[in-house]
């Protein structure tokens, strides 16, 4: 090729790249319905419902005349022998195409989670447009009631849940679960997935609006709901699988001086699978770090007439108690999954899988029979970071 030939070559490709590229697959935004939120329900002896939430842009707009105070999301429903269908289905409502990839929220009636969840999982799966970083959650009651109410004090009740998710950490009650990490438990030995539980309480009696509220977790042998932790369940359960964040424990001072507030932190948490006398074990350490965030003894608060010493017996007991308390929490969860839903929510057998391989593999398949039964050492430490004694004792 002549030297010329390649500039031609060179420039016309140049051009190419320079020219503006039409926006072929752009959509304007009053030809889509942005979805929020999708719930699926259980209908017995019948197909699915799905029922999305779908913001309304207009209800926030100056230019149309909108404001906050306007409902800003509209409901729709239909129904469909599968999960796909029924979403195709709202097609038939809708005068917009629906899009899928701005819903963070996928709710699931208890009822068809109780059913199996497997088909509505696949529907995800095969969905390119869903996000796998989108939470699930298992509704008490049906999701379309929950859709469809205006909740606490977000105009789109997506928007609180998304909320109440986010900040779940900071109060280790709840626990967040996208459709990845359901998945992912689901399909691997050794442990059984968990998703968050969500309710509607009632608002006041003058009109207010009804709360959404994280309840806990729900609790799956494989793909079917059996059961739910409450809160102190549920933060046990927490301690146990590394996942708790922050919040209070509350707990007694030594020597009848009262209740204090332990604020955690941090924490970290071992598993550590072991073999003794041919059976296996599982040793469970839990570390945290936190602070007193209030007291309520008077002489403590003011320091009036407490030694350093004292003080020093007094803060070795606060953390003995704390200790205790989380103790508490972490056997009831392990009493609650191995004794009554037989589910390895902490994922024990993925533990002993990876330490053990050669001895997992001669107990999986009886792990279900082998689970209920294995002995779960606990052990806690936990330390106060700053108790504002030592500020005390200088004034």
């Amino acid at each position: 090729m002549s030297f010329w030939r390649k500039i031609s070559l060179l420039l016309l490709t140049a051009l190419l790249l320079c020219a503006p590229a039409g926006c072929w697959s752009r959509r304007e935004i009053n030809e889509v319905a942005f979805v929020m939120a999708l719930g699926l329900d259980f209908v017995p002896g019948g197909p699915y419902r799905v029922t999305v939430q779908v913001a309304r842009a207009e209800a926030f707009s100056k230019e149309a005349g909108g404001s906050p105070r306007e409902k800003g999301f509209e409901v729709y429903t239909a129904m469909g022998t599968t999960p796909a269908e029924a979403v195709r289905n709202l097609s038939r409502q809708l005068p917009r195409r629906l899009l899928l990839s701005h819903c963070r929220i996928i709710l699931i009636d208890e009822r068809l989670a109780v059913a199996g969840v497997e088909p509505v999982l696949d529907f995800f799966q095969r969905n390119h447009e869903f996000r796998e970083t989108a939470w699930i959650l298992v509704t008490r009651g049906e999701a379309h009631d929950l859709l469809k109410k205006e909740v606490n004090m977000q105009n789109i009740p997506a928007e609180t849940i998304s909320r109440l998710m986010k900040y779940s950490e900071e109060t280790s009650r709840g626990h967040a679960v996208t459709i990845k990490d359901f998945l992912q438990n689901l399909i691997t030995p050794g442990v059984d997935p968990v998703a968050a539980s969500v309710e509607v309480l009632p608002g006041p009696a003058q009109g207010g609006k009804p709360k959404a509220r994280l309840d806990g977790v729900a609790v799956f042998k494989g793909d079917r709901l059996v059961g739910w932790l409450d809160d102190k369940e549920t933060r046990g359960f927490l301690w146990a699988v590394g996942e708790a964040g922050s919040g209070v424990i509350v707990v007694d001072a030594p020597g009848d001086r009262g209740k204090v507030a332990f604020e955690f932190l941090r924490a970290r948490r071992k598993i550590t699978p072991e073999i003794r006398d041919g059976r296996l074990m599982i040793r469970l350490e839990i570390d945290t770090e936190g602070i007193l965030a209030d007291l309520d003894n008077t002489r403590m608060a003011s320091g009036r007439g407490i030694t350093a010493r004292e003080l020093a017996g007094v803060i070795e007991g606060i953390e003995d108690n704390v200790e205790a308390a989380i103790k508490d929490e972490v056997r009831a969860a392990l009493l609650k999954a191995q004794q009554e839903y037989l589910a390895d929510i902490f994922g024990f057998g993925r533990a002993i899988r990876r330490r053990f391989p050669r001895e997992w593999r001669t107990v999986a398949a009886r792990w279900d029979e082998i689970y209920p039964f294995v002995e779960v050492q606990v052990e806690v430490d936990a330390r106060l970071r700053e108790s504002g004694f030592t500020r005390i004792l200088r004034w």
